[in-house]
């Protein structure tokens, strides 16, 4: 089953078509690397924990973000029970994000053919609280998946995603969409117009891995009591077929 995670960077699932066969071909030599694990801040940004600190480490990837970004982001705001809610997704702007180490040089770098190494989702929460002036940090893994496969071809201007279930003998077709680089860290995917594009983080890490990460991106806020920062990160890490 494809997982309800997958929706923000595939934007829409559709059945049509299979895999080429001579990509099918190829992926059938070998099989998913299921055997290689990563931290759960793998290539992220962290503020310090440190009040003094934290607030500009959180804003100092402000300066990546473009007009062009900034008209993606519909955030929703409430106050319920005296709580004062924030969020947004997918978010351009959670307060841990892939690290500048990553960023795109060159676009050439990420064109061609993917296959799924690691497939997760991580909670990240920092919870600031007025009353003993400390910063709490809450890290945890929530899903792993280690059954589905992915493959994902990259183009210069076009991405196309196939899955292959794990009760499944082949890869189905799941979107072929647009996509542009900005900033050499922000992945715009969209149709027709990039005003409704869905916005990730993408990167390569120092192995030439493949980086997608889609973050959902929360506040809750008690004036003079205590702010806490959620985002939960959807990650894909690909590595590059021969």
């Amino acid at each position: 089953m494809i997982k309800k995670f997958l929706i923000p960077l595939l934007v829409v699932i559709i059945y049509s078509c299979s895999l080429p066969k001579e990509a099918q071909l190829r992926l059938s030599k070998t099989q998913r690397d299921t055997i290689t694990s990563f931290p759960l801040d793998y290539c992220l940004t962290l503020p310090e924990l440190n009040k003094d600190s934290w607030n500009d480490n959180y804003t100092y990837f402000d300066k990546f973000k473009t007009n062009e970004i900034n008209r993606t982001q519909a955030g929703l705001s409430f106050t319920y029970e005296g709580v004062n809610h924030y969020f947004c997704y997918p978010s351009a702007n959670p307060y841990t994000q892939l690290a500048t180490s990553t960023m795109i040089n060159d676009d050439t770098k990420i064109v061609g053919e993917w296959r799924i190494v690691n497939w997760r989702t991580i909670l990240f929460e920092d919870s600031i609280s007025n009353k003993d002036d400390k910063i709490y940090r809450t890290t945890k893994e929530i899903k792993n998946d280690k059954e589905d496969d992915f493959y994902l071809l990259m183009t210069g201007k076009r991405m196309k995603f196939y899955c292959k279930t794990k009760d499944s003998q082949r890869f189905r077709h799941i979107f072929s969409k647009n996509y542009c680089i900005v900033s050499k860290r922000y992945l715009m995917v969209y149709g027709l117009s990039k005003a409704g594009a869905a916005i990730n983080f993408i990167g390569i890490d120092k192995d030439g891995r493949l980086i997608l990460d889609t973050f959902y991106q929360e506040e809750r806020t008690v004036k003079n009591k205590y702010i806490v920062f959620h985002a939960t990160m959807m990650q894909y890490i690909f590595e590059k077929l021969n």
